[in-house]
């Protein structure tokens, strides 16, 4: 039975899509059946496997919009499509997700329960399952919670990425309480990490100092090898296997698994029960000469 682990973040850009996209190459090099599902309005996952005018020209009920539309029956063989790599499947995201991305409570739990009843049908078919989401915290991201074992949160080492991980320490929260109560968080990923700036370096001390071994220990670095694979359309592991990138990619998998491993034999934790208060609350980065 998969593992389904989700990414999440309210801020755009920190590395949620490609985060997912690299490591489906790499546990799909390992010869694990990987689906990817992509559960953002703006599909950025699946531009990456099929190119963005091929994404965008998918009937709303072929994609992730079908789970969320009361009205569209969609087999799970109408919905998951294989990609031009061996061991990786994906159910495309749509345009026509942003009709049904609102906020969680203007929604029943039938409908945040949707991604969750597809999981149910297809996790007997695979070995890991990763969800992407939105940049924002509406129904989309918390029906992906609501699916997953596993969360972890991805960020950059810097002011406004920071700002938004008190929002989803509080929404995992939520998801415990309503709709997935063994929810667990992995961790915290750091991603375009430049170990030059002194800014990052600040940031990154900042978050392992408040939230300790949460932090993973490896950081994804901003190199250009990821951002060609991109434009390749290959995940790391299949354009260039034995780059640095590419063996960042490793590290961060195994480290994943590692930590899941472990977290199987804990009880699942609310993040906001005598929490550390945020990180971007913390006035030293201001005072410190860091910031000019």
């Amino acid at each position: 039975m998969a593992i389904v682990i989700s990414p999440v973040n309210r801020k755009g850009g920190v590395g949620k899509s490609s985060s997912v996209y690299h490591l489906s190459g790499y546990f799909a090099s390992q010869n694990q059946r990987v689906l990817c599902i992509d559960n953002e309005p703006q599909h950025s996952l699946s531009n990456g496997f099929l190119g963005p005018v091929a994404a965008s020209s998918l009937a709303a009920n072929t994609t992730t919009a079908a789970l969320f539309d009361h009205e569209t029956t969609a087999a799970p063989e109408q919905l998951i499509r294989k990609t031009d790599f061996a061991n990786i499947d994906i159910v495309c995201g749509s345009d026509a997700l942003d009709r049904f991305n609102e906020p969680p409570e203007q929604k029943t739990i039938e409908t945040q329960l949707a991604v969750k009843r597809f999981v149910d049908k297809v996790q007997e078919r695979y070995d890991v399952i990763l969800i992407d989401n939105p940049p924002n915290l509406q129904i989309c991201t918390f029906s992906s919670l609501a699916a997953s074992h596993f969360t972890y949160c991805i960020t950059r080492p810097q002011e406004y990425d920071v700002q938004g991980l008190i929002p989803v320490q509080k929404a995992i929260d939520t998801v415990l309480r309503t709709t997935n109560p063994t929810l667990r968080l992995a961790g915290y990923v750091l991603n375009m990490v430049q170990a030059r700036r002194s800014l990052h370096k600040a940031y990154e001390t900042l978050l392992r100092d408040t939230y300790g071994r949460k932090v993973f220990l490896t950081t994804l670095p901003d190199w250009n090898d990821f951002a060609e694979a991109l434009s390749a359309r290959k995940p790391i592991s299949f354009y260039k296997p034995h780059c640095p990138a590419a063996k960042a990619i490793e590290c961060l998998a195994n480290e994943l698994m590692e930590r899941i491993t472990k977290l199987r034999c804990r009880p699942p934790e609310f993040q906001r029960m005598n929490g550390p208060k945020s990180p971007a609350d913390d006035k030293s980065l201001a005072t410190s000469g860091v910031v000019a």
